[in-house]
C-alpha cells in the first residue's frame, strides 16, 4: 500500500506549490481519522539563531514542500518511517512530516518534558486506544509506524502565524477570517480537513480562538472542519464540549493538551472521540 491513499489530501498537495503563500497544511497521519488541531506553532519567529529557525523551516516554511516530495519520489514506498524519508537530499534531509519527533532538534528540545503539547497528544491517543482495545503507541516510536501516536492522528493549527505564548500571537478571530489562512483552510484544504470523524480544538476553549458560544464566530470556526453543524448541536461534558449531529466530523472543545493536562481530562475527550 502506498504512504499515502486519502484522495483529498493527495489532490491538495498535487495542486499546491512549494512556493505557495498558505504554506501549512501539517503533519502526522494524513490517512487517519483524528485531527489535532491548536492553536498555532509555539515557536519564536524573530530569533533566528536558535534551533526555532530550523523547525519552523522543516514544519512550516517546507511543509507542503515535504508532502509533495513524498508524493512524487516516494509514494511507491509502504512503510511511512522508511530511513530513505530521513535521508531524502537537501532541502529535506533529517526530516519526516509523518512525525515531528523524527526531526533531532525537535526529539530533543521535547523529550523527557511531560508538558509538552506532543506528550499531551500521545496521552490523549492513548485513552483512545486502551477504551478501545487498541496497541498503546508513542510520540516518540522511531522504528515501526504502527507503534506511533502520529499513525492515529494528524496535526495542525488555526494560526500559521508561529507565536512563542498566546499573549505574542495578538490572535484576532476578524483578522482571521479575513486572512489568507481561513481562505486556504475554507476552500482548497476543505475536504481534506472534513475528511476526519473526529476534530480535537485544543484551544483551551479560549474565546478569542474559537468564538464565543452561539456567536457566529463559533460557527465559522467549527464549520471549517464541518459545514453541517449548527448550534444546538452542542453536547457539554464536564471539561470539554463536542458538536455533532451525525453527518460530517464531531468536533470537540477543550483546553489546551499542555502542562496541566492529565489522565482524567484525557479519558473524559477520549470517550467523545468516533471509533474509526
Amino acid at each position: 500500500m502506498p504512504l499515502i491513499n486519502k484522495l483529498s489530501f493527495i489532490d491538495l498537495i498535487t495542486n499546491l506549490t512549494a512556493e505557495s503563500s498558505k504554506p501549512y497544511v501539517g503533519m502526522g497521519n494524513p490517512d487517519s481519522n483524528i485531527l489535532m488541531v491548536g492553536t498555532e506553532k509555539a515557536l519564536n519567529a524573530d530569533n533566528p539563531n536558535n534551533d526555532h529557525e530550523s523547525i519552523l523551516i522543516h514544519e512550516l516554511c517546507l511543509n507542503v514542500a515535504h508532502w509533495n516530495n513524498l508524493l512524487v519520489e516516494y509514494n511507491y514506498l509502504d512503510n511511512p518511517f522508511d530511513l530513505m524519508l530521513l535521508e531524502r537530499p537537501l532541502p529535506f534531509a533529517g526530516f519526516n512530516p509523518f512525525s515531528p519527533l523524527l526531526f533531532e532538534i525537535t526529539h530533543n528540545m521535547v523529550y523527557g518534558k511531560g508538558g509538552r503539547t506532543y506528550y499531551g497528544i500521545q496521552r490523549l491517543v492513548n485513552h483512545y486506544e486502551v477504551l478501545h482495545n487498541l496497541p498503546v503507541t508513542n510520540a516518540f516510536e522511531t522504528i515501526n509506524f504502527n507503534n506511533s501516536t502520529f499513525s492515529k492522528c494528524f496535526i495542525t493549527e488555526i494560526s500559521a502565524n508561529p507565536a512563542i505564548n498566546q499573549m505574542q500571537a495578538a490572535f484576532k478571530l476578524n483578522h482571521f477570517f479575513e486572512g489568507d489562512r481561513y481562505n486556504f483552510m475554507t476552500n482548497e484544504a476543505a475536504a481534506f480537513y472534513q475528511s476526519f470523524s473526529t476534530v480535537v480544538i485544543y484551544a483551551g476553549k479560549n474565546k478569542k480562538y474559537v468564538g464565543q458560544e452561539g456567536t457566529e464566530n463559533r460557527l465559522n470556526i467549527i464549520r471549517i472542519f464541518n459545514p453541517n453543524l449548527e448550534h444546538f448541536h452542542i453536547h457539554r461534558m464536564e471539561n470539554h464540549i463536542y458538536y455533532d449531529n451525525g453527518e460530517g466530523a464531531r468536533v470537540i472543545l477543550c483546553r489546551h493538551l499542555a502542562g496541566g493536562f492529565g489522565h482524567a481530562r484525557a479519558h473524559e475527550i477520549a470517550l467523545s472521540i468516533v471509533e474509526d
